[in-house]
């Protein structure tokens, strides 16, 4: 089988020049003398988003090393789009990388089919149980794990203003109809009832996955897996149902047309001035609610039935920063990679690490027991948010497929197009790209003994043993 995403072999080797600049903690250091056991550990990843998130590393880093005499390198630099060819390049040029800090998606949809990182299922076995139920699922694909997630999580939420539904006796609604009614008494009194940030195209994804996991009972990632393998046209009845959820949203004035022309900047600025009363977003603009100075109480709900007779269903997803281990990793390494592995996720280690990252409190657990403040949000998003979440679709289907969504849904809410022409319109993507780029979903299924015995470890280090006391 040909693997989609070929990697530029050109541009990989222009990349090598720069790999083993260091970053955080040193530089690449001396190779172990040939016949030596290896004793360093060499991360690559992004470069921090935080200057809190380095220090949180570079002290963890340093205490595993006192802990162990193992040092460890931090490489971390550019962005996710950089790291597979920067893993390339570090194959070519028989480079030491032991760990990947990237997005789950990268691995997912570039790094796994490449071969580029290891089936971490067996390796990881003895760890699992420190992560919450669920918190692996975006990281698995068909019982396979290829990486562990390792940063806060993020989802879809919608955020309203609480003084506001109070000074107009208004309730959080559940449906359509009592969304309606918010809607209606709002717009009477010259308020924007509910926003969302139009204007950055890719948004136009995050409420489909809501309205399209309500349509499928949450059942949304398997259907899209369905299609995706040609199991079934997109083209079906749930799709339409779901795009006719959005489009309800602006035939009964939730949704106006301001959405339309609004960025993410916009949308949130509306809210702050008390011109918009709710808006539809990730759960990352938390943070930045909260470094608002707001002259008014707000709060979360669940995004609202929209499609008789189903529930709520949210797009969830962990792994935003996740980490893997490269497939061509010195196996005689492997006791020690894992030794830190196990060492990161203790939950003092992961805390410091999670908390940093996230500005200082994540909003989910990720690891057992890491986490920081937990608020009236906070709460409502891992007690009643998560369990009725699915993963975020555009970490299953490719890009090309995110696009043309992220195209037809405006026009169908707007009555541009509709719900069968936008859904023969995807479908329509994903036949060209099946026809023209040799597409394969299920590629895990078509791999050749050869291919799994090269992303799967030779040595199974007993985990358990680096436990602490």
């Amino acid at each position: 089988m040909k693997i989609r995403r070929t990697l530029s072999i050109v541009l990989a080797v222009a990349l090598l020049c720069t790999l083993m600049a260091g970053c955080g903690s040193g530089g690449g250091g001396e190779k172990s003398a040939a016949g030596d056991k290896p004793n360093r550990i060499v991360i690559i990843g992004s470069a921090y988003a935080l200057e809190e998130e380095q220090k949180a590393w570079d002290e963890v880093c340093s205490a595993f090393t006192a802990e162990t005499g193992i040092e460890v390198v931090q490489n971390r630099q550019g962005t996710w789009d950089d790291i597979p060819q920067k893993l390339q390049a570090s194959k070519l040029g028989q480079e030491q990388i032991d760990l990947v800090v990237v997005g789950m998606g990268t691995i997912t949809a570039s790094l796994g089919p490449a071969g580029s990182v290891m089936d971490l299922t067996q390796l990881m076995a003895g760890l699992t149980d420190r992560f919450p139920e669920g918190v692996l699922d975006s990281c698995s694909i068909d019982g396979h794990l290829w990486c562990f997630p390792y940063s806060d999580a993020s989802g879809t939420t919608c955020f309203y203003n609480k003084t506001m539904f109070q000074q107009y006796n208004l309730t959080v609604p559940t449906n359509l109809q009592e969304w309606a009614h918010c809607a209606k008494v709002l717009s009477d009194n010259g308020i924007i009832p509910f926003m969302v940030q139009g204007k950055d195209t890719w948004a136009w994804a995050m409420p489909f996955f809501d309205t399209y996991g309500q349509a499928t009972g949450g059942q949304s990632v398997e259907k899209v897996q369905a299609w995706l393998r040609g199991e079934q046209s997109f083209a079906d009845p749930q799709v339409y149902a779901a795009f006719d959820g959005l489009k309800a949203l602006y035939d009964n004035g939730i949704l106006t047309s301001e959405s339309f022309d609004t960025d993410e900047t916009g949308m949130l600025a509306n809210f702050a001035q008390g011109k918009c009363a709710m808006f539809f977003c990730g759960t990352w603009d938390y943070g930045v609610l909260k470094s608002m100075e707001l002259d008014f109480d707000y709060g979360a709900f669940e995004f609202p039935v929209v499609i008789d007779g189903a529930q709520m269903c949210h797009a969830f997803a962990t792994g935003d920063g996740a980490i893997s281990i490269p497939s061509w990793v010195d196996q005689d390494n492997l006791d020690n990679i894992m030794r830190f592995v196990e060492y990161l996720t203790r939950t003092e280690n992961a805390k410091k690490i999670l908390c940093a990252s996230s500005g200082g409190s994540p909003l989910f657990e990720i690891v057992k027991g890491a986490t920081g403040e937990v608020d009236e949000v906070t709460r409502f998003l891992n007690e009643v948010s998560v369990p009725h979440s699915v993963e975020y679709l555009d970490w299953v289907w490719p890009s090309k497929v995110n696009d043309a969504m992220c195209n037809v849904i405006p026009s169908v809410i707007s009555g541009k197009m509709t719900s069968q022409e936008a859904a023969d319109y995807v479908q329509q993507t994903l036949d060209t790209m099946v026809s023209e780029d040799d597409y394969v979903y299920d590629w895990w299924n078509s791999w050749s003994d050869e291919q799994w015995q090269a992303v799967t470890p030779g040595h199974i280090p007993d985990v358990t043993a680096f436990f602490a006391k």
